[in-house]
């Protein structure tokens, strides 16, 4: 797993072995969702209403570097 952002509370990762679309993991204390890098979309999991804005808004954001990095990451 590399964490690629710590917003404190809960982190955005991605896993080495992950097959399937580009997506980020997002990892809270009581909560956890798959994250689309192409359009900042759940497609799995909830995220609490707050944390879901700020991250969709950090994904959509970031795209080209998370791609970058999921790359990177699952060709290992």
């Amino acid at each position: 797993m590399a964490t690629i952002k710590d917003f404190g509370g809960y982190r955005v990762t991605i896993y080495p072995r992950e097959h399937g679309e580009p997506h980020v993991h997002v990892v809270g204390p009581d909560f956890a969702a798959k994250v689309s890098i192409a359009d900042a979309a759940i497609i799995a999991g909830s995220l609490p209403a707050r944390v879901r804005r700020k991250v969709l808004r950090w994904v959509a954001a970031n795209g080209d570097m998370l791609a970058e990095r999921w790359t990177e990451i699952v060709n290992r």
